[in-house]
């Protein structure tokens, strides 16, 4: 789809031109027309339209409204494609679904890399409703969510991503594939969701799991035992039953060694 509108910083935007990756986009998530996908930030509707033509619904949430009034006179034409004018944070995924009677979604998206981050954490909010994720990221970005315990590239994200989904780096995107080219390349990953998290991995207390992992790589130089003094009396930390693991530094511990502590931390402060 063509348009005159210029890319706005302020939204982050870089948009997809490149046919080759959007074909690899489409197969890599094995789009189908059983698939109702979500799509966030379509911009001009390069990977949008191609994606109607395999799937059975597309929704996609476009914060321009300039940009929305163009995808929606060229999606027109396609009956499966609804456009939503909106902040995907602030997105009511769940009312959207009841009300378009959709059980769940697939989601397939080019992220503005700006809010990564925070656009993740509304899909892992959201993980009821979601059959798979799929979305670009930058590099470096999909190294920190794929990262093993021990690496350099490890760290909180790795951990939170880790806990809710299995992450897979699926294959890489040179900048020359958007409109503006970017000085970073990108990368397409897969983020598999856990149905329910926390059964998973089998936590006591989720908000004390990440408690526990954000102050230790908020002073990751630090072993476990100095960063986390700053939650719990030191006195009370040497009466926890991992001493071994509080003399260690957080990059050195994996997601399962965290939830172990925390369940440990849990269990000695009580429930209350």
């Amino acid at each position: 789809m063509k348009s005159a509108l210029p890319p706005l910083k302020r939204f982050g935007q870089n948009f997809l031109i490149d046919k080759n990756i959007i074909a690899k986009i489409i197969k890599a998530a094995a789009v189908s027309d059983k698939d109702n996908v979500l799509e966030v930030g379509p911009g001009h509707g390069a990977l949008t339209f191609e994606v109607a033509k395999k799937a059975r619904r597309v929704l996609a949430v476009e914060i321009d409204r300039g940009l929305c009034a163009d995808l929606g006179a060229a999606a027109a034409g396609y009956e499966n494609i609804s456009i939503f004018c909106c902040d995907i944070l602030k997105f009511d995924l769940k009312a959207v679904l009841r009300k378009n009677r959709i059980r769940s979604v697939k989601v397939v998206a080019n992220v503005p890399y700006y809010i990564t981050t925070p656009i993740i954490e509304y899909f892992f909010k959201n993980i009821p409703r979601l059959d798979d994720i799929f979305i670009m990221v930058q590099k470096e970005v999909a190294e920190r969510m794929t990262a093993p315990s021990g690496s350099k590239s490890y760290g909180s994200l790795s951990c939170f991503v880790n806990y809710f989904s299995r992450p897979q780096a699926l294959f890489k995107i040179r900048g020359t594939c958007f409109y503006p080219a970017p000085k970073i390349d990108s990368c397409f990953v897969r983020l598999k969701p856990y149905a329910d998290p926390g059964s998973f991995h089998g936590v006591k207390s989720e908000p004390l799991l990440f408690e526990i992992i954000r102050a230790a790589f908020g002073q990751r130089r630090k072993r476990l035992f100095g960063s986390l003094s700053k939650l719990f009396k030191k006195e009370e930390l040497y009466c926890i039953d991992c001493a071994a693991m509080l003399q260690r530094r957080p990059e050195e511990l994996a997601l399962a060694d965290f939830v172990r502590l925390s369940n440990v931390v849990f269990d000695f402060y009580g429930a209350g």
